[in-house]
């Protein structure tokens, strides 16, 4: 009890805390996890998540999240609903039939797929709360390190955004194992988690000589009295581990070596000796096997079985490998409650061989043929769950068939990569490369390699991400992999926004297109036909980009993809006029949310919404929109949240809200970004909040601007920059300094896009009708000229905002 002490020695209060135990297997990690509970959290709300390796994405989170459901029967129903529309992957967590609610929620529940890497914590966090039996909420964590990586950053998000101070986390994690999730990433986020709760950590080690007698008593339930030279010599041979101590001692019982007296004190008979307690331990687990064949014999496949599957299996996955020649249910009942080898998790309706020591043994004894049974484990997966790419892996791997295994954890990857979960991809891609380099390299690389560009174009690599397609050998390629090559080469060229990439961006995308057309893919083309929209309205070449408007509303409609025609919406309402583009994106928004379709589009979209409102003055529903996208964004960790509050403090200033404004822009100061451009955007609003409350302060508000779009090194953001201060400069006739920044950036602006030499034109006109009589521009004489090639009609069609380029 000394460690349990010690857990508490230092809290003050009980409540908001997290209490991290680790050590090997078997210390007796749950032991003081269920002590601490029993003696400190009794009255509480408890959520089980247990981690089991080889899982796919949420599926730990989900389980958890479905198990809390099912134990409150009155609520069970509205718990399942509400968490099926903010979970990913609910329904793959559903066993076969559903009793316990009625078949229109089993629809709606597998319906309900939310494809999103992000989750709306604030109303996870409401489901839990409310329905909660008790004042304090614990989440209980075993075998953490077998969690998947998308359910434990879940889970530290979750404990990082709730708000009430009664919540307690139990982490137990194993050392010495292969791990799911990093255990120096876990620590990071465990630190980071501090500010929010008190955390305690317990390294529960080994016991000590001097308190085998206490574990002992403990694990007999009273007090059987051993000589100090008998602690001795088991401390000796069992290292003071809790579940080698507790075998002997039920080893001792059942040779009847310890029993009880007529008086019901536990005693023994013998005096024990080194050479016993070593010959128990050597054969205890032999001789404990061997009781369990001689007693039931048909468990001797059942067990073998099991043991190749893993610690967690269930009876049905047994039948299905044994053909049924058995009642696996009912012989795995007797196990468990003859011989304690396997328990039964009622939660999650499977058993679990939990006896690691009994497992290992059994799988040694199987020598040459475990590779078999790995085999087959593997193809009935196949067969069975198709989908379950890492634990098909997992079994070609041990069964030696190292390129099925590559090829499933590769469509593991991309799975996970189109349901939008990038965050675990990364590190699975280099685990893959750190054991299989060789064969990746020989058998796999143009896969690897495409994997690799996607994930790097999700985390905004775009030069890296063309290194690693460019080099892609496509002699073998089918139409469809050209297809998706082409596409995604064509959009990291156009992210890069020069004028030579951006040719080659829109020459791929073209490509793409062709490909997609070939194997007749409607959605895929709908999408490219969009990427090619949003670059021709880029380069101001509207004529195109409407013909390839027409081009992706008609394949979309081909596809009956609702979900594409929405999106397509909302990134081409720049086409429209400002009153009808607000209608049309009300409408989509709201579309969106019936379809439940991913919540970033759903951000994305209240996104666009808000900046028309703006547009159109409406500025009372613009913050009433933006407030809501803040909330999802806010779930999210923080999806999109620096264009949200972007907008939301140009509302503040317009109605000279400045006390709001200077809220907003401390929050956005506490938004870690590492892209140059975002710290761009952060820039100008902190300086647009000066300037706007002292006019005085606009050029000086410039200029900072001009100076970090400069940082970004990226044209697109420092020829606009550029070309505002030059204005100013105009504005408080600064001529030397305007007519150096007019000239200076002309080669940029003409390169980049037309988008940007129709913003320079603006700007070299207005300044020849100011100073052009006294102050000759000889190298911009032509702006006339160059004003009709480029049918410049008005000042405000070239002033296309940054944001619209950044969002699409």
């Amino acid at each position: 009890m000394s460690d349990i002490r010690s857990l508490i020695k230092f809290q003050e209060d009980l409540d908001n805390c997290i209490i991290l135990l680790h050590g090997e297997s078997g210390i007796g990690k749950t032991y003081h996890a269920q002590e601490y509970i029993n003696r400190f959290l009794k009255d509480v709300t408890r959520i089980n998540m247990f981690g089991i390796n080889n899982i796919e994405p949420y599926k730990t989170f989900n389980k958890a999240i479905y198990n809390f459901a099912e134990k409150l029967s009155n609520k069970k129903r509205s718990i399942l609903k509400e968490a099926s529309n903010i979970l990913p992957l609910f329904s793959s967590i559903l066993p076969p039939s559903l009793k316990i609610v009625s078949g229109a929620i089993v629809h709606f529940i597998k319906r309900a797929e939310v494809n999103s890497e992000k989750i709306n914590i604030k109303k996870l966090i409401r489901i839990i709360e409310n329905s909660n039996e008790s004042s304090k909420i614990l989440m209980y964590c075993d075998q953490v390190q077998n969690f998947d990586i998308e359910s434990w950053n879940l889970l530290c998000d979750l404990i990082k955004a709730k708000k009430n101070k009664q919540w307690n986390l139990i982490l137990l994690y194993t050392e010495h194992m292969e791990y799911n999730i990093s255990i120096d990433s876990m620590k990071e986020k465990l630190t980071n988690l501090a500010e929010y709760s008190q955390i305690i950590t317990k390294n529960i080690q080994r016991y000590q000589k001097k308190e085998i007698p206490n574990l002992i008593n403990s694990i007999l339930g009273d007090d059987l009295n051993v000589p100090k030279s008998q602690i001795n010599i088991l401390y000796k041979y069992t290292n003071g581990i809790p579940l080698y101590i507790e075998m002997f001692l039920k080893a001792m019982i059942g040779k009847n070596h310890i029993f009880k007296n007529n008086k019901g004190f536990w005693v023994t008979d013998i005096q024990w000796n080194s050479e016993q307690i070593i010959t128990i331990l050597k054969d205890l687990v032999k001789d404990w096997i061997k009781r369990i064949y001689d007693e039931i014999p048909s468990s001797k496949k059942t067990l073998e079985l099991a043991s190749v599957i893993g610690e967690y299996f269930k009876e049905e996955f047994i039948d299905e490998i044994t053909q049924h020649t058995t009642n696996s249910y009912s012989l795995l009942s007797k196990i468990e409650k003859r011989f304690k080898a396997i328990r039964y998790l009622i939660d999650y309706r499977e058993w679990v061989f939990d006896r690691t020591l009994i497992r290992e043994y059994i799988y040694q004894t199987l020598g040459s043929k475990v590779k078999q049974m790995h085999k087959n484990i593997a193809e009935i997966l196949i067969e069975q769950s198709p989908f379950d790419y890492h634990t098909i892996s997992f079994h070609m791997e041990l069964a030696g068939y190292f390129n099925e295994a590559i090829k499933y954890r590769l469509k593991g990857i991309q799975n996970s990569l189109d349901n939008g979960l990038y965050e675990s991809t990364n590190n699975d891609l280099k685990i893959l490369e750190s054991k299989y380099l060789f064969i990746i390299q020989c058998s796999f690389l143009n896969e690897f390699l495409l994997l690799k560009g996607r994930i790097l174009f999700a985390n905004k690599k775009y030069k890296q991400a063309i290194q690693e397609l460019i080099a892609i050998d496509q002699s073998n390629f089918t139409s469809k992999e050209k297809a998706i090559l082409s596409r995604l080469l064509g959009k990291n060229f156009l992210k890069l926004s020069r004028q030579k990439e951006y040719i080659r961006g829109l020459n791929e995308l073209c490509k793409a297109e062709k490909f997609f057309e070939t194997e007749n893919m409607l959605s895929e083309l709908g999408d490219t036909c969009l990427d090619l929209v949003v670059a021709y309205a880029h380069m101001n070449e509207i004529e195109k980009s409407r013909n390839y408007y027409n081009k992706a509303e008609r394949y979309f409609n081909e596809a009956n993809d609702q979900v594409g025609l929405l999106r397509l919406n909302r990134r081409c309402v720049i086409f429209m006029h400002p009153n009808l583009s607000v209608k049309i994106l009300k409408n989509t928004c709201q579309a969106l949310e019936l379809l439940r379709a991913p919540l970033q589009e759903q951000i994305m979209s209240l996104n666009n919404y808000c900046t028309q409102l703006i547009y159109s003055g409406n500025f009372k529903e613009a913050l009433r929109i933006v407030m809501k996208s803040i909330d999802l964004s806010d779930g999210l960790n923080n999806f999109g949240m620096l264009y949200l509050l972007n907008n939301r403090l140009v509302v503040e200033l317009i109605t000279k809200d400045f006390l709001s404004a200077k809220k907003t822009i401390l929050k956005t100061d506490q938004i870690n970004s590492d892209r140059k451009v975002e710290n761009l955007v952060l820039s100008i609003n902190k300086n647009i909040f000066k300037a706007i409350k002292n006019d005085k302060y606009l050029l000086e508000s410039l200029v900072y601007t001009y100076m970090n779009a400069i940082a970004t090194g990226e044209d697109d953001y420092i020829v606009p920059a550029g070309i505002n201060l030059a204005l100013e400069y105009i504005n408080n006739n600064y001529i030397d300094e305007a007519f150096e920044l007019i000239n200076k950036h002309k080669n940029e602006a003409f390169n980049v896009t037309q988008y940007t030499s129709n913003q320079w034109i603006y700007l070299a006109k207005k300044f020849n009708n100011k100073f052009g009589k006294n102050y000759p521009l000889i190298e911009i004489d032509n702006v006339n000229e160059l004003q009709i090639e480029y049918n410049l009609y008005e000042e405000n069609y070239c002033h296309i905002t940054m944001q619209f380029w950044s969002d699409n």
